[in-house]
């Protein structure tokens, strides 16, 4: 089923823009859009983990009028599904109205295509027959948001690999992990000879959901030959307040490193003014001690 938005960030634009209380400051976009894949990586990065739920892009949509690009996103209300124009010039102005005679991507891509100046995609490998409940009209959706060439992702299985020392547990990247679908231990890594899946009796996913462990038994010893297939992750709507302000305060950071050589911090002791740096590994300390509640230490 389509996500609200692909690539999945644990902020985005329209977050931080509403953090700092100016929503509709437009001038920002391109800098906020050189930032903000670098913040989501350091800080998945520095955790040793991913946050976002797990997707593979689906659908694509490009707008261009004599070459120019065209922003657009497709708007879900209670009673509509849209087209509306963002940004650029198109001979497809303002909003128009979509009328799909199923929720699917494969309907939804015939409709746009046929409209005048736009043009959408849908990619390898995804079933874009299936009904969508995020295509439907419902109070409050917006499939797709802020992009020139803006993509739908589908939620699918995430494969991860694991080496196996006669350890009983698996600590998955993406967390927390909400449904596992298969465990392959083989050391011939093949993953579909029956009798190397893992029973679903004899696992489970612990508490916090950060990891899986074995019950009454251990993983055979051998590289890579433990296959996970799970998915985890936050949806949208569940990502930690916390974990975004700190997204939003390194992302303040890094605004305010652009075009400077370096920032330092001043502290006021009875010997006098003493400067540091205010930034380790361009990490401000107040970040470090959010991340620090979902910081994995590798082992």
């Amino acid at each position: 089923m389509p996500s609200i938005t692909w690539p999945a960030k644990i902020i985005t634009k329209t977050d931080y823009l509403q953090f700092i209380r100016d929503p509709d400051n437009t001038a920002l976009s391109d800098e906020l859009d050189f930032l903000l894949p670098g913040v989501d990586a350091a800080i998945r990065q520095h955790c040793s983990r991913e946050f976002r739920q797990y997707e593979e892009s689906a659908f694509t949509l490009f707008g261009s009028d004599a070459g120019t690009p065209t922003a657009a996103t497709v708007a879900v209300t209670e009673t509509t599904l849209s087209l509306v124009a963002t940004g650029g010039t198109n001979a497809v102005a303002g909003t128009v109205d979509l009328t799909l005679a199923t929720y699917t991507i494969t309907e939804l891509v015939a409709v746009i295509t046929a409209l005048d100046a736009w043009t959408a995609t849908i990619d390898a490998d995804v079933d874009g027959t299936t009904e969508s409940a995020e295509l439907s009209p419902a109070p409050s959706q917006s499939c797709l948001t802020e992009a020139t060439a803006a993509t739908l992702g589908v939620r699918v299985d995430e494969a991860e690999y694991f080496d196996g020392n006669g350890q009983t547990t698996l600590w998955p990247r993406r967390i927390p992990a909400t449904s596992i679908t298969s465990i392959y231990d083989d050391t011939a890594r093949l993953f579909t000879t029956a009798g190397d899946e893992i029973d679903s009796d004899y696992y489970l996913i612990q508490k916090y959901a950060d990891h899986i462990e074995l019950d009454g038994a251990r993983f055979s010893t051998g590289l890579q030959n433990i296959r996970l297939l799970y998915r985890g992750g936050y949806a949208e709507a569940d990502i930690p307040d916390d974990l975004k302000i700190a997204g939003y305060m390194l992302l303040s950071a890094r605004r305010s490193l652009l075009g400077k050589e370096h920032i330092r911090s001043e502290t006021q002791s009875t010997d006098g003014m003493t400067f540091s740096q205010a930034f380790t590994g361009d990490f401000p300390w107040a970040v470090r001690n959010i991340l620090a509640n979902y910081r994995r230490i590798p082992v």
